[in-house]
């Protein structure tokens, strides 16, 4: 019972420690309504590599993008110019994805930090013919892993349903010699690694 106790103690403490790891590793990025004009200020602190801000719509398509340099970065972004309708500001970093809604109606721009979403990209190593995938979902999703050749053959797959934290490895040991690209998709999104068997 004791060596269960340590066990379930320990398990917690490493689970403290990888949650403190991340969030010190994740950027600060903050986007709130700049002064009574349709103006957008966008700050992103603490950015350890290089960052993507764009304005899209809501579909996606982008209309305003700049990037953003490791260290600190700041902006106001002057969406005067827009139809009414709805938009988005998305902030990509190596890490993360925040999108954040925001919409024209008549002379007013709406922009509420509650309607805000977050998305953790994938940790992705390869190691001979080991593939370690750690990913943090802030929502309950499913997860597909798939590995394909230089073809666009589906050579490898994995469908991970309804979690919020996968940690996986895969043995990819029958995979012949050659170029592969994973592939790691979400409801939200899909993220791609390319790797090499040797």
């Amino acid at each position: 019972m004791k060596t269960f106790q340590k066990m379930f103690v320990f398990a917690i403490v490493l689970l403290s420690a990888t949650t403190i790891w991340a969030a010190s590793a994740v950027p600060t990025i903050r986007i709130e309504k700049s002064g009574s004009d349709k103006k957008i200020s966008v700050v992103v602190e603490r950015l350890k590599s290089n960052a993507v801000v764009q304005i899209t719509t809501a579909a996606g398509v982008v209309l305003e993008e700049e990037k953003a340099l490791p260290g600190a970065y700041a902006r106001i972004f002057n969406v005067e110019n827009l139809d009414r309708g709805s938009y988005q500001v998305v902030v990509s970093t190596e890490l993360t994805e925040v999108v954040q809604p925001f919409a024209i109606q008549a002379n007013e721009l709406t922009l509420n930090p509650q309607a805000r979403e977050s998305y953790f990209a994938p940790a992705l190593k390869w190691q001979g013919e080991l593939l370690d995938l750690t990913m943090y979902n802030n929502r309950l999703t499913d997860v597909h892993v798939t590995v394909l050749d230089k073809q666009g053959n589906v050579v490898f797959q994995d469908n991970v349903r309804k979690v919020v934290k996968v940690e996986r490895r895969y043995n990819l040991n029958d995979l012949g010699r050659g170029d592969y690209v994973v592939e790691v998709s979400t409801p939200h999104r899909s993220y791609y690694k390319n790797i090499t068997v040797k």
